[in-house]
């Protein structure tokens, strides 16, 4: 690895490596797109073997790898009765998913399996070049062979660095046939089976790939009016049902990407292979459904519908401009296809499906990601991995520092480093880093193959320019002189991912000039300013490890669950508790006997109700000395709950970490688990009559009026309130079409203006709105560990 080890350059061995090098990076995957659309490759290799009437299928992902042992043991090729056994495995290419298809080792061979696998002859692919097939004499790994034969790999982009290493660690026994995937392809191909009497076997062999890389993807649809401006295709139905709400919105573009305002709804992306086309969805309706939308071809009435139903809904055929990067969407009858149209005609700006075959600019989508703009939006990006990063990602790069605020107290800060080569102030939460203001923030990583890759992003004048550790600085502008388009001179490293596997790493990069690796460091003081706090190229063996984020979109309306760690699996303990009952009768009175002192009644923050010291393991009231026991009691308990603390908070620190003032969890009674939320949440209710408490100032409650939009919102005239920060309500669900702001800060300070998460979305729980007792506030929970 020559940007890390510090190799003499004249060495013949050296230079040799150095021209290979270079040759294979030229040759490697990468892409250069216009637009958003462009992710990498992703593909299965499927595998048909039909008897009886009856197709069974296996997919292995794109670079995945099988046994033949395996393969016939699955697809019951040997054994009929296997195959009716393993139906729920064989029967959809949905269960042998890319993760399932991994690891082989639950597959238990069968006598009867290892009894044919021995009179095959051979097993031949129709195309060699796209799977790779050989007989092993003596027990070995998949990687092994990889290395051993040289093979030249195309993974499918959905698979980690972790995944790859766990497909190359899986074991090829002695006699066996290994098949491992090269190549993704659009043919049909098969796989021929000889036995040694003669008779012969053929193995239908598929490649289901979403050409576009859409699937699982979610944008914006905005077709433009004019350089700046569009309208987006909205999620509500017009009066008419035959056609789509069109928003105004502003189109902004950093990098590659295409942004458009926050308010657009967004869709998402499901591929169907067989039928080449998407199943297009939005979950942010005012009756809480998603809904698939529908282009009907038909020519007589052609129309819009939005179907509750996925499978009354057809799915859509997408085309791309390559030549100016914009996309239609259409579905197909005979000849014809009726195209998602914009029709500017309209008193509604709407889009309805337009049978033609000569589409215009009117049915030009570009795709979108929704987000604030200006330069006081807010961004946000996830944490993730070192060995996480992928190719065509948009990461925020950023570093702890330890520093002192105005009162002299110490505290952390968080930077990340700009196009512009400065440090920017970040906001960390939690699994992710939020920001205001510009973008330049953001760096592409592409991969150049053998563990070398650029660091690309645009600076404020609009130059494309590259994080690359130098002598005499870190940032160059791509048409460096120096450089004379020499890609190696902007490559770097990233030990951490390649070498160390470490969570973080360092940004490597060789100095031809100097004949000597360079990384990067945080220098100066850190003030609450942070004027003096700066970014500087040094000598590797003192760089930093620096920490990684993915870009992801701001999205409205949408809910996104997190990855958690399992509490149970570390020794954590959490017990829920369910007070139930209502005010009016046991559960009020209840708590108040325990408790004997109403001052905590006026739904505040309040303290100090119980002594500092346990009693028989238990907080007794400070008021009464009553202990809590009588309230927490085996009645009451809604079981042992699960994965409640951040997994990417857990691998960064080690901590274990929960905040309601950063993420939302709901707790399902029924599998004991949490899903925990990038979005928070807040009960809101009416101002005055019985529940008048919402009308207390000192509760932090925000008042707004009625009616609204009609988005899915109460509808009731007069006064609401709602809490304007994030909110623990286990019991509640969230409303994704019901949001306000997020405005106060743990301690109940108002967040400053400049705060990232100031004006976040903050969704209104289900049930919540009639008052008090339609949210669940009277629950408990308990929490123990053992710990040295």
């Amino acid at each position: 690895e020559p940007s890390v080890v510090h190799f003499v350059k004249n060495d013949p061995e050296i230079m040799e490596l150095e021209e290979r090098t270079k040759d294979s990076k030229s040759e490697g995957l990468t892409f250069e797109t216009e637009s958003f659309s462009v992710y990498g490759v992703i593909y299965t290799v499927d595998f048909h073997w039909e008897v009886d009437g009856k197709t069974y299928k296996y997919s292995i992902p794109g670079g995945g790898f099988v046994s033949f042992e395996a393969l016939v043991e699955i697809l019951g090729v040997a054994n009929t009765d296997k195959q009716d056994e393993n139906s729920d495995k064989k029967n959809n290419a949905d269960e042998a998913s890319s993760e399932k298809a991994l690891t082989l080792d639950n597959v238990e061979i069968s006598e009867t399996t290892r009894q044919f696998v021995s009179e095959v002859e051979k097993v031949d692919f129709s195309n060699p070049g796209l799977v790779w097939i050989s007989k092993v004499d003596k027990e070995t790994t998949v990687g092994r062979l990889k290395e051993a034969n040289r093979l030249d790999i195309e993974y499918s982009d959905e698979l980690t660095e972790e995944q790859i290493e766990e497909i190359n660690a899986q074991t090829v026994h002695a006699g066996d046939w290994a098949l491992i995937s090269m190549l993704p392809f659009d043919t049909e191909e098969s796989l021929t089976v000889t036995m040694k009497n003669g008779e012969v076997f053929r193995i239908r062999v598929t490649d289901a790939r979403d050409p576009l890389g859409l699937d699982d993807r979610t944008v914006a649809f905005v077709v433009k009016t004019n350089n700046n401006n569009g309208r987006s295709v909205q999620s509500q139905m017009h009066w008419s049902n035959t056609d789509l709400a069109g928003n105004s919105v502003t189109i902004t573009q950093a990098g590659h990407v295409e942004y458009c305002d926050a308010d657009a709804s967004v869709w998402l992306f499901e591929y169907d292979d067989e039928l080449k086309a998407y199943y297009i969805s939005n979950g942010w309706h005012t009756d809480g459904t998603t809904k698939y939308l529908t282009l009907h071809d038909d020519t007589e009435n052609a129309r819009i519908s939005l179907e509750s139903k996925k499978e009354n809904a057809t799915p859509v055929k997408i085309e791309k401009d390559e030549t100016n990067g914009t996309y239609r969407l259409y579905v197909q009858n005979g000849e014809n296809k009726h195209y998602l149209t914009y029709n500017p005609n309209n008193n509604y700006q709407s889009f309805y499906s337009h049978g033609t075959n000569s589409p215009d600019s009117n049915c030009d989508f570009h795709f979108c990601l929704p987000e604030e703009s200006g330069t006081n939006a807010s961004h946000k990006a996830t944490l993730i991995s070192a060995q996480d990063v992928q190719h065509g990602q948009r990461l925020v790069i950023y570093q702890r520092v330890l520093g002192k605020d105005a009162n002299n107290t110490q505290v952390m800060y968080y930077y990340a480093i700009s196009a512009d080569g400065e440090l920017v102030p970040v906001e960390n939460s939690s699994d992710s880093v939020y920001w205001r203001g510009d973008k330049n923030i953001e760096w592409e990583i592409n991969d150049l193959g053998n563990g070398y890759y650029t660091l690309s992003g645009y600076n404020s004048d609009g130059e494309k320019v590259y994080l690359v550790p130098k002598n005499d600085g870190f940032v160059f502008s791509s048409d460096y002189a120096a450089f004379s388009g020499d890609e190696k001179h902007l490559s770097i490293s990233l030990p951490g991912r390649d070498v160390n596997g470490t969570y973080t790493s360092q940004i490597a990069s060789w100095d031809y000039n100097a004949n000597t690796t360079y990384g990067l460091k945080v220098t100066g003081t850190t003030t609450a300013s942070g004027t003096t706090t700066a970014i500087a190229p040094v000598e590797y063996l003192k760089g930093q490890e620096f920490y990684f984020a993915s870009r992801d979109p701001i999205v409205q309306g949408e809910l996104t669950e997190v990855d958690t760690v399992s509490n149970k699996e570390h020794g954590i303990t959490i017990q829920m508790y369910d007070f139930g009952g209502t005010p009016s009768n046991n559960r009020l009175p209840w708590m108040t006997n325990v408790l004997k002192d109403d001052e905590w009644l006026p739904y505040e923050l309040h303290q100090g109700l119980t002594e500092r010291v346990l009693v028989n393991g238990w907080p007794v009231s400070a008021e009464s000395g009553t202990s809590l026991s009588e309230i927490f009691t085996s009645s009451n308990s809604k079981g042992k709950a699960d994965n409640l603390f951040l997994q990417n908070a857990y691998d960064e620190t080690g901590f274990y970490k929960y905040s309601c003032f950063e993420n939302y969890a709901y707790f399902n009674e029924t599998s004991k688990n949490f899903s925990v939320y990038e979005q928070i949440g807040t009960p809101y209710g009416p101002n005055g009559g019985s529940n008048s408490h919402w009308s207390k100032t000192n509760n932090f409650g925000q008042t707004y009026n009625f009616p609204e939009d009609g988005s899915g919102r109460d509808t009731r005239e007069g006064q609401h309130t709602y809490y304007q920060r994030g909110n623990f309500m286990p019991y509640n669900t969230l409303n994704p079409g019901n949001k306000r702001e997020n405005l106060y800060d743990p301690d109940l300070i108002p967040l400053a203006a400049n705060d990232p998460r100031r004006d976040e979305d903050l969704y209104i729980i289900n049930g919540s709105g009639a008052g008090q007792s339609s949210g669940n506030y009277f629950f408990g929970m308990i929490m123990s560990a053992q710990f040295m």
